[in-house]
């Protein structure tokens, strides 16, 4: 919701688009791919907070981005609040908890997490949280923690921290594979 206006918000492989929700009528677009590639594919959502919209460009072009909330027609790039150039993730979507912004590239040989300031970009941590490849689930949170896991069933508990990366628990859940993120409700994971 910005300005009083609600807005269903779209990414897909070269466009984030706002829509009405009672019409589906489209409010606003925003192209962010400069060219198009054969083996583009996009599976993070877009996620808001702070009066921004967080979105990952598609796989290989390594690229976070915020928008600005708000606007009418094609956006501009004066409409783009500021870049990361990487790590970014693959498959997970970013995740908006306590005013901070985590983002988590778990493919390939990394598994790392950055914590932004979300209004300027900022990295505020960066590390690596170990583990084995790939870590495609989301992170979620709940109760000033941080949850992430693997397709091993690694699960992996962070602080939600502005000062740096704490691991505060490992856990081998051995029950791979997962391809599911933690989900949280009612206290209970």
């Amino acid at each position: 919701e910005h300005a009083g206006r609600a807005e269903i918000l779209l990414i897909g492989a070269d466009h984030v688009t706002a829509h009405e929700p009672q019409t589906g009528r489209e409010l606003w677009r925003y192209g962010y791919a400069t060219e198009k590639s054969t083996r583009w594919r996009l599976i993070p959502s877009v996620v808001t907070g702070a009066g921004l919209i967080f979105g990952v460009q598609p796989r290989g072009e390594n690229q976070l981005f915020a928008l600005k909330s708000g606007g009418s027609g094609t956006l501009s790039k004066e409409h783009v609040a500021w870049t990361f150039g990487g790590p970014t993730p693959d498959v997970c979507t970013p995740l908006y908890y306590r005013g901070n912004l985590y983002v988590l590239d778990g493919v390939e040989r990394r598994a790392v997490v950055t914590c932004f300031e979300p209004q300027t970009g900022r990295v505020k941590w960066q590390g690596k949280i170990g583990g084995n490849p790939p870590w495609r689930a989301s992170l979620t949170a709940a109760d000033g923690k941080i949850y992430c896991i693997n397709e091993d069933a690694q699960a992996i508990v962070l602080a939600a921290s502005d000062d740096e990366l704490k691991v505060l628990s490992r856990t081998d859940m051995q029950d791979g594979p997962v391809h599911a993120s933690i989900a949280i409700a009612d206290g209970h994971l």
